[in-house]
């Protein structure tokens, strides 16, 4: 079930953004423009979040899968409003190894530390999550410029 019409979402919207900051809780804002094919591109930007931002201050904002393709948008909003974090998950196997790179380092370019979030989004089956962590973690080293250690190494 979909919900199409703009008033009453924006409605429920407002009113769970609210109880969520008097309860303390988060409002995770799926704010992405990569997966259904009913999204509009050109109105998937979180910078169109700003506003309802504003509007509710006590309120926690975690802006899910890097907001791609508006990364740089969600990582100025963490650094600009001390109640907006940034996750970057799902861009996992989703987007390509050097892609994945440049959206850690357009995380990276503004978006404070403490205020980055990832997740694997796995779902469905184990090795979704499985591979997510494992694209994460070369995609995060590779920006790092980490060197891996083989395991041979170890024994």
């Amino acid at each position: 079930l979909r919900l199409a019409d703009k008033t009453l979402n924006d409605y429920l919207v407002r009113i769970v953004l609210d109880i969520a900051g008097k309860c303390n809780k988060p409002g995770i804002i799926h704010s992405i423009g990569l997966g259904d094919n009913d999204i509009r591109l050109t109105k998937s930007s979180p910078a169109h979040m700003q506003q309802i931002i504003e509007a509710f201050p006590q309120t926690t904002f975690i802006l899910l899968h890097s907001s791609y393709p508006y990364t740089r948008d969600a990582g100025y909003l963490a650094a600009v409003y001390r109640n907006v974090y940034l996750d970057f998950g799902e861009i996992f196997p989703f987007v390509s190894a050097e892609g994945q790179r440049a959206v850690i380092r357009q995380v990276l370019e503004l978006c404070p530390t403490n205020k980055i979030m990832w997740s694997t989004d796995g779902h469905w089956w184990p090795e979704s999550y499985y591979l997510g962590t494992v694209q994460a973690r070369l995609a995060l080293f590779a920006v790092r410029d980490v060197k891996l250690i083989s395991r041979d190494v170890w024994h």
